[in-house]
Formats: structure tokens, C-alpha cells, sequence
């Protein structure tokens, strides 16, 4: 027991306060940004909870037949939520991404 304080007094003695301070900082800094990301976490998944009992639209049947995307999500059909939902996050939505068309000049006949 005397050998291991020994080892870390001899351990602590070539450490200077301002190390620690800066370990103690760096640790905080990490477990706020581990709590934050958390909250975030959280957040959303009770807004996405709230989203699910208030989605309603009168034309979404009608929506649902024209709508282009492939992933099943709670916004599908309802067109404002859907495309302020990907503006927001910096996506586009599938109804709005030009169609893509196949360049003929290089094939042959």
C-alpha cells in the first residue's frame, strides 16, 4: 500500500497545477458536450413523438398517390411538414430533386 502512495506522490510531484486544471477543463468540456448531446437526443425524440399525434392533413391520401420518396416516414403525404422538415436539416425532398435524364450523345446507333 506505502509503494503504490509512494509511486503516486513521485507521479504528482512532476505534475504542475495548471496540467490538472487543464485535464479537469478538457473533462468537463467533453462531459458537457456528452450531456448536450444527450438533451438533443432526447429533444428529438419527444418532438418526433409530438410530430406523430399532430400530423394531420386534409389532402394527404391525395398526396400519398403523387409522392416520390422511398423511405417510410411520418411526414410522408403531408407536403409542408415534409419539405420544411428537409429544408431545416439542409436535404431536399424527393418531389423537389430535378429528374435526372440519360445523356444520348454517346451511344451508338
Amino acid at each position: 500500500m506505502e509503494a503504490t502512495i509512494k509511486k503516486y506522490q513521485e507521479q504528482l510531484a512532476h505534475v504542475s497545477v495548471s496540467d490538472l486544471v487543464c485535464d479537469t477543463i478538457v473533462n468537463i468540456t467533453f462531459a458537457k458536450r456528452a450531456v448536450r448531446r444527450a438533451v438533443t437526443e432526447a429533444v428529438a425524440l419527444e418532438q418526433e413523438k409530438v410530430i406523430k399525434k399532430t400530423l394531420i392533413c386534409i389532402n394527404k391520401e391525395e398526396n400519398l398517390k403523387k409522392c416520390p420518396c422511398t423511405i417510410d416516414c411520418i411526414r410522408k403525404g403531408i407536403c409542408c411538414e415534409c419539405i420544411s422538415f428537409h429544408v431545416e436539416n439542409g436535404g431536399i425532398p424527393a418531389c423537389i430533386k430535378p429528374k435526372l435524364t440519360l445523356c444520348k450523345c454517346n451511344t451508338k446507333d
